[in-house]
């Protein structure tokens, strides 16, 4: 076949390979532009989304939850729908209705921007909400009625809202909630999130440091509006049985496995002063991550 093309079209071999590859790649290109127009295809076998709606939809790694990164969120085959005001309704409940991130994005920089929803008709001016999805929230909207009080009380709710800083806890905090905070935008919210997980959370504020890019400057901005709530970290046993429970972004592969062969030959660690005397880590290395430890 090949050689039956190269000598009717009187193509070298280079060209007719050239040719065969472009055609290939469009190909490709066809079928993948078909399949990328739904969001899943149980009928392909295809992993559907979890049902939890409230999960994070950045890369928020759980050991319940495979993780999900914003552009590849799903909507919930479980819906948690519920009469609400979209003056005040906040992210986690617009999840449960199954609205995607960046719709609620838009919903929230709306009222940030001093927007108010005087009639559910109002949310169709948000571009990103999507008709069929209007239509399924459309009939919970309830807006209280407005009377000249109730202008008045919300007009200082609004000013309140601008004067007062909100104030976050960076071990829950989802990734549009830390969008909230200034300077930080989705990349930043996201590198947050995930290096957050890979350390089992933040124990103090100057952990942002470690997160790529994050700098002197922007930490000064956002650090009178946060805060760490400790207790929230995941800890590891540092007597496991098993080798792979001592890996740790603190840790080098080579050290989490001479920790765990000298714990084998040794006995049971007692404290993590103990560690010193498998000669592969420092007291700086055992300050940094003594937090994260069991014994």
């Amino acid at each position: 076949m090949f050689k039956f093309l190269q000598n009717y079209f009187a193509f070298t071999y280079v060209e007719l390979a050239g040719t065969i590859s472009i055609g290939v790649v469009a190909i490709a290109t066809i079928v993948a532009t078909f399949f990328l127009q739904y969001d899943s295809f149980p009928e392909f076998g295809i992993v559907k989304p979890p049902e939890d709606a409230t999960m994070n939809f950045v890369d928020f790694k759980t050991s319940e939850n495979k993780s999900y990164a914003f552009n590849k969120w799903h909507k919930p085959t479980k819906l948690n729908l519920f009469n609400f005001d979209p003056n005040n309704v906040d992210s986690l409940a617009m999840l449960g209705f199954g609205l995607p991130p960046w719709t609620i994005r838009s919903i929230l920089k709306y009222r940030a921007k001093g927007g108010y929803f005087k009639a559910s008709e109002d949310l169709k001016k948000i571009f990103t909400l999507k008709p069929e999805d209007f239509k399924v929230i459309e009939s919970y909207i309830k807006i209280p009625e407005k009377t000249n009080e109730y202008k008045i009380d919300h007009a200082q709710v609004f000013l309140a809202k601008v004067k007062k800083k909100q104030i976050i806890e960076l071990n829950s905090a989802d990734t549009l909630l830390l969008e909230e905070l200034p300077g930080i935008g989705p990349s930043f919210a996201n590198r947050i999130a995930k290096y957050r997980d890979m350390i089992g959370g933040f124990v103090t504020k100057e952990q942002l440091f470690e997160v790529w890019g994050f700098d002197s400057v922007l930490y000064f901005k956002i650090e009178p509006q946060i805060f760490v709530d400790a207790s929230r970290i995941k800890t590891i046993n540092i007597n496991s049985n098993y080798e792979a429970d001592l890996y740790h972004p603190y840790l080098t592969r080579k050290q989490s496995r001479i920790i765990f062969n000298y714990r084998k030959q040794h006995g049971l660690y007692r404290n993590d002063t103990e560690l010193l005397n498998t000669s592969v880590v420092d007291q700086a290395t055992i300050d940094k991550i003594k937090p994260y430890l069991t014994f």
